[in-house]
This record gives structure tokens, C-alpha cells and sequence, in this order.
């Protein structure tokens, strides 16, 4: 709770995020600095008392408080670091934490990106991760204990991220659309690696239609591409991969 001037306070710093009371009586500004998540019938009566501010317009506060999600009953108070970031974005952070325990994701590819890829999923709360690497996911199933290696869904995971060097694998892609399971593409070449699109129903695009904007950037993109899909897979930066996997990871959890 920040003090801004005689009868306005705010609630949190970043502006995006900040909520801002006005009309604040001293009485009222006082009683916002004792407030806590959590508070009861009991501690807000105290705070009530302690400040002089009238018990009926200090649970209208508290109430107001409440609805803008910016004071938590004890039940809902963040357990960790994502779920208090979590906070300031969703009404339940937990129960953000809960539907991402119940997805599946998918990774289709091999190398340092995906081993990345795969342990920020894990960090950040996903429940099952399907891999093609068997030394990936022994590693993944030692680390993470709680993390599961299977998807109990008749409809497959929930997405899968296609990893592939230069070009994306159009067997595997159009597998994927067929089966109907959203995939988002990531592409490794020397420099760079592309992040997207997502593919699902909702997609604007399709692989075709990025094949067609190939060719028209350079006719000769058909010839390159079945070319480029017989290299081995480029060595990356380790910045690049750290960089890569969590905007990866943010892309996949959003």
C-alpha cells in the first residue's frame, strides 16, 4: 500500500497493474496500511478500532479490496514466486496451477533446445511432458518427481511443439493437423531460432501458406528447402538456447 497524498492510496506499484482509492478519510488511509491477505472478521474489527474508522465501512473496504483481487482470503495466498506473479494476471493463481498440473505437451525434436525447453515446462508447473528422448526424459522423471511421462487423454497431448533445424517437418506437421492437436513450430537455423506460428483451428495460417511466402520471397525456396531438410541440426549459442527455450516456454503456458 503506497501513500500518493492526502486521501488517495494505491494499491501495488507497476501502473499497469495498480489500483488507486480515492477519497480516503486519514482514518481509512491508516486502516488500508494494516490490512493483510488473509485478514478475518476478528483482525479486521481490530484494524477497525485501532484506526477509528467506522466497522461497517472498513468490511466495505475490505470487500472492495477483495473483488479487485488485490487482498486474498488465507486460501488463496500464493505458495511460490510464479503463483505471486500469477497473482497480478489471473483471479486464481491456483487454480492456474492446477489446469497447467493437468496438461500434456509434447516435444517433437531432440538436442540442447528441447532438454531446455523441457525443464523450464517442468519448472514451471506443466504435468506431463511427452518427449522422444529417452536420456531427456529419464532426466526430466529424476528432476521432477511429480511430473509424469504419459498422457492418459484419448486425444492426444494437449499441444506439441515441433523443434526442427531450418525447415519445418511437413510429415510430422501435417500428422499433427490431421489428428487435430495444436502444435506450435519452433525452427533452429545458424543464427536464429523462430518461435511460431501456432497451428490450431483458430490459426490464420497454415504451413502451406508460409511455403507459398517462401517461394515468393525467393523462387528458388523449394529447391533449398528439400536441401535443408537433410542437414544435421546447426550448433546454437547457449544464450541463444536459454534465450529461446523461455520464450518458448511463455509462448506454450499462454
Amino acid at each position: 500500500v503506497l501513500w500518493r497524498g492526502p486521501g488517495q492510496c494505491q494499491i501495488g506499484v507497476d501502473p499497469a497493474q495498480a489500483l488507486v482509492l480515492d477519497d480516503l478519510t486519514d482514518c481509512e488511509q491508516h486502516l488500508l496500511f494494516r490490512l493483510q491477505d488473509g485478514a478475518s472478521a476478528e483482525d479486521i474489527y481490530r484494524a477497525s478500532r485501532a484506526t477509528h474508522t467506522p466497522l461497517a465501512r472498513a468490511h466495505a473496504l475490505v470487500r472492495l479490496l477483495r473483488s479487485e483481487g488485490v487482498l486474498l482470503p488465507d486460501k488463496d495466498r500464493p505458495h511460490d514466486c510464479d503463483e505471486s506473479y500469477w497473482e497480478h494476471l489471473v483471479r486464481s493463481p491456483t487454480e492456474r496451477v492446477r489446469q497447467l498440473r493437468e496438461c500434456t505437451v509434447a516435444l517433437l525434436g531432440a538436442g540442447p533446445l528441447t532438454a531446455e525447453l523441457a525443464g523450464l515446462l517442468a519448472e514451471s508447473g506443466v504435468g506431463a511432458i511427452l518427449t522422444e528422448d529417452a536420456g531427456l526424459a529419464a532426466s526430466l522423471e529424476s528432476s521432477f518427481p511429480l511430473l509424469r511421462s504419459f498422457t492418459d487423454k484419448p486425444s492426444g497431448p494437449d499441444l506439441a511443439v515441433l523443434i526442427d533445424p531450418y525447415v519445418i517437418d511437413p510429415i510430422r506437421e501435417r500428422a499433427l493437423t490431421q489428428a487435430g492437436v495444436p502444435h506450435l513450430s519452433l525452427t533452429v537455423s545458424e543464427l536464429t531460432v523462430s518461435i511460431g506460428p501456432l497451428f490450431d483451428d483458430s490459426s490464420p495460417v497454415c504451413r502451406t501458406c508460409l511455403e507459398l511466402w517462401e517461394c515468393e520471397a525467393d523462387p528458388c525456396w523449394p529447391a533449398l528447402a528439400t536441401q535443408a531438410r537433410l542437414l544435421p541440426a546447426p550448433p546454437l549459442e547457449r544464450l541463444l538456447i536459454h534465450h529461446a527455450a523461455a520464450v518458448a516456454t511463455r509462448a506454450v503456458l499462454e
